[in-house]
């Protein structure tokens, strides 16, 4: 125990007498004491006591030795870690008795009170590795657009990088350095690079954001004008024409192409920039990523559009409903850039309007085209492929949408399982190719592999039969079942619906007799995840979105069944409908504490 110097009000270092004004100080520098060589290279196994000098020694040691992993100092532990750990813990904590809410990532990341946005879960400083390799690095918009050349990058020097940022962020730079392969082609990532994505791939994509660009301002400029709310003198066209210009279109796209799409594949990006691209596509793939952008000038002005776009897209996807029976390829476009609207922004105050606006015309034009309906094989024609896989992800997209609504403010689903009978999603390769002689030459290739077995044929038609399946008394040998024939994006598709099932459920008070199904279900559900999940690598998991955090959905399913069966008390069953999510939030962080419940049931 160390004595506190009472006239020079000072801590003093009981080891080696040091004096210290502050006692933060003091407790950092006693963990260096008890562990002075906590910190080791894994290239030279040289050890550190202090974590800065440790993070630059081995970003210089990995580039000397070319090693593929750069930094893992944000695995270590900090000071601050140890001092923290090291203060007695207050006599009044409890200790948790679950299973932390932390480990729920999704959960944790989209419901916390203190994180008011889902772009804060979505906005990681990496990503999660979740990266498009296909699309170029956001560019800077202001400089020139210049035609795409062979120019190399040079490799980029991370001591000089790290100095441009404040210490404030080094957990952040410790995350990118963490991520960067040194052989990795930098070239590869640039913007100067020729993308398969067509909108970025010449001159002919920047001609063509070009003339949409005044197509864009013109039309909001006109939109603006019939909103009887609105002055038009809020509207100047000639910021319109500066923050939307070409330059930034372009850096919008490409950040939602890097980033988001991996969250919702429903853009078919090797096609995206021909010449039957629509405007309004264009707009709402721009808007969506200058919400992912950097937050610099231009992005947060195209922001400031993003109420306007919403009523426009809206709007359009209102007079489409209105005045056509069958859905054409520009009318698919519109439904893409609906269903972008809803999945941007997950805020308090955009909750209501979601719920009372977007989520509904979505659902009328769910049933109106029949979205939710369709069952498709790939065939030979390419392009026939991508219109049916778009409908089926962009239908897919509306009824999870929907879903997720229910479950984070405990509304009545608006689409039963019953209904969703459409073809699941098809293979991402397939979805991916990118051109139609690659998409034969991978049809052909996972013709065998991807067919299921016949007494296995109702897991892979559609969510209802995968369902029903997982419901129904006997259940049959998943042995043979492999992630070709099962992708994961099926079971997340399932994983959705039985949350749905278990918020139906315990709205209509009979959780007593569906609890032993559904707590059944979720039990095989788990089987299969597991079995799918084996065999994946943590690069692959990183690449599948949010179908990563399935199992999430299942322990927040069994989280509900098991406290109505336990009669537990809480505001989140109180009433129909919360206006935040964050009474959920507090329903799972209270079980987590509770002795009483378990979160794994077989």
């Amino acid at each position: 125990m160390s004595t506190r110097a009472q006239s020079a009000k000072e801590w003093v270092c009981p080891t080696c007498g040091k004096e210290f004004h502050h006692n933060t100080h003091w407790r950092r520098h006693q963990a260096n004491h008890n562990n002075p060589n906590r910190f080791q290279c894994s290239q030279c196994s040289k050890t550190f006591a202090r974590g800065d000098v440790y993070k630059k020694h081995i970003i210089r040691c990995a580039k000397h030795h070319g090693s593929s992993t750069l930094a893992t100092c944000a695995k270590q532990q900090t000071t601050a870690d140890v001092a923290r750990r090291s203060r007695p813990s207050k006599p009044s904590e409890a200790p948790k008795l679950g299973p932390p809410l932390s480990s729920m990532t999704f959960l944790s990341g989209l419901l916390d009170p203190s994180k008011p946005t889902i772009q804060h879960y979505l906005n990681s400083t990496n990503n999660g590795g979740n990266f498009n390799d296909d699309a170029p690095d956001e560019p800077d918009p202001s400089l020139p657009h210049k035609p795409p050349h062979p120019t190399p990058l040079a490799m980029p020097n991370f001591n000089e990088f790290r100095d441009l940022f404040p210490p404030c962020v080094d957990s952040m730079l410790d995350d990118i350095i963490d991520s960067f392969d040194p052989k990795q082609n930098s070239d590869l990532l640039s913007p100067t690079r020729r993308s398969p994505i067509p909108i970025f791939s010449d001159d002919v994509g920047f001609d063509m954001l070009t003339r949409m660009s005044d197509d864009i301002v013109r039309e909001l400029h006109a939109f603006h004008r019939t909103l009887p709310e609105t002055d038009d003198k809020n509207f100047d066209v000639h910021q319109a024409r500066v923050v939307l210009c070409a330059d930034h279109l372009r850096a919008f796209c490409a950040t939602f192409f890097r980033i988001s799409i991996i969250y919702v594949p429903i853009i078919h990006y090797a096609t995206f920039g021909m010449s039957d691209t629509s405007m309004i596509l264009v707009l709402a793939v721009a808007i969506t990523g200058a919400f992912r952008s950097t937050p610099i000038n231009h992005a947060l002005l195209a922001r400031g559009y993003g109420e306007l776009v919403d009523k426009y897209i809206l709007s359009k996807l209102e007079q489409l409903i209105a005045s056509e029976q069958h859905l054409t390829p520009q009318g698919l476009q519109v439904l893409q850039a609906a269903l972008l609207v809803q999945h941007r922004l997950n805020m308090d105050s955009a909750f209501l309007k979601s719920r009372l606006q977007t989520i509904p015309i979505l659902i009328r034009a769910l049933r109106h085209f029949k979205l939710h309906e369709l069952q498709y094989q790939p065939g030979l024609d390419w392009q026939q492929f991508i219109t049916n896989e778009t409908i089926i992800r962009v239908g897919t997209g509306i009824i999870a949408a929907s879903w997720n609504h229910s479950w984070m403010f405990y509304y009545p689903p608006q689409v039963s399982i019953g209904e969703v009978t459409c073809s699941f999603l098809h293979s991402d390769k397939l979805w991916n190719a990118l051109d139609s002689t690659s998409y034969i030459l991978m049809r052909e290739a996972l013709g065998q592999s991807t067919v299921a077995p016949s007494q296995y044929s109702k897991l892979t038609t559609s969510v209802k039969y995968l369902v029903d399946e997982l419901m129904a008394d006997e259940f049959i040998d998943i042995d043979d079942i492999s992630f070709d024939v099962l992708p994961v994006e099926y079971l997340y598709t399932a994983a959705l619906a039985l949350l749905t099932s278990s918020i139906t459920a315990c709205q209509m008070e009979i959780v007593e007799a569906a609890a032993p199904q559904l707590l059944r279900a979720l039990g095989r559900w788990q089987l299969l995840w597991e079995k799918v999940m084996a065999p994946l690598s943590a690069s692959q998991i990183s690449k599948i979105g949010l179908a990563k955090h399935s199992n999430d959905y299942c322990i927040i399913a069994r989280a509900l069944l098991q406290a109505q069966l336990q009669q537990v008390k809480h505001p989140y069953f109180d009433s129909i409908g919360h206006g935040s999510p964050h009474v959920l939030y507090d329903l799972m962080k209270d079980l987590s504490t509770s002795a009483s419940f378990i979160y794994y049931s077989e």
